[in-house]
């Protein structure tokens, strides 16, 4: 959603453009009338995400010259609207250099969701403009830029999805990893808790005293070749890897440059 805007009343725009903006200037877009072009674009997106935007608006007036309500005069202000997104675009790519959970994967790709969509509506719009004024070159050039912005984005986008997925992956298999290593070890002591239990209970079976030490001896040894043997029924009933087969350990994403 788009805040309420107006068309500054110092600006010589056909009646007709005033009234395809009316209160709501809504997406961006390129808007054309007897050879005035009205541009309006989104502010960058801010950090906490919310469906608002602000709106700057450029106006090129039929002899070329270039107006903006905010960003000064010149086809400059397009430029600078455009150093903005640059800079975020950079601050995304240090992110995901430092990215190593998949927390900072999430975050990555939370922040630049919003403005990947500004972007890619932002190039759709200037792409629009050119189309109307082909003779533009610095027109065109904004709009070269507003391409390189986008395509940096969707890099940056996909590279932490990627990363979302490895990190989440590597999570995946260490805890399959951890909960094997417990399997292993109840294998092993369960059968020597189990006969500790049954030969620690105070009741007269006339072994108190038979065969000292070496019946201790013996039901612990029996208690070991028994967890020895379900941690080796367990083994061999786990899935194996295949020879050439290759596990999320075995990847590591590329980071973005």
């Amino acid at each position: 959603m788009a805040k309420k805007v107006s068309i500054p009343s110092a600006w010589e725009v056909p009646s007709a453009l005033q009234r395809q903006v009316s209160e709501i200037a809504g997406s961006q877009r390129a808007l054309v009338e007897g050879g005035h072009l009205l541009v309006i674009l989104h502010e960058l997106p801010t950090a906490s995400g919310g469906a608002e935007r602000n709106i700057r608006m450029f106006w090129r007036t039929p002899d070329g010259t270039w107006k903006s309500d905010s960003m000064g005069p010149g086809i400059n202000s397009v430029h600078s609207h455009l150093v903005e997104y640059a800079k975020r675009v950079e601050q995304l790519e240090q992110q995901l250099a430092r990215a190593n959970s998949s927390d900072d994967y999430f975050m990555l790709r939370r922040e630049a969701s919003p403005i990947r969509r500004a972007a890619h509506n932002m190039y759709a719009t200037l792409q629009r403009a050119c189309e109307v004024c082909p003779d533009d070159y610095e027109l065109a050039s904004c709009r070269n830029w507003a391409g390189t912005i986008e395509r940096a984005l969707e890099l940056v986008y996909e590279e932490g999805q990627h990363g979302l997925e490895y990190a989440m992956a590597i999570q995946t298999e260490a805890q399959t990893q951890a909960s094997h290593r417990l399997n292993m070890l109840a294998a092993i002591f369960l059968p020597i808790a189990t006969a500790a239990a049954i030969f620690g209970m105070n009741l007269n079976s006339g072994l108190e005293h038979a065969y000292e030490p070496w019946l201790f001896w013996g039901v612990l040894v029996i208690g070991v070749l028994i967890g020895l043997s379900v941690q080796a029924c367990i083994t061999a009933r786990s899935p194996r890897r295949r020879p050439g087969e290759r596990t999320p350990s075995d990847f590591k994403p590329e980071r973005y440059s």
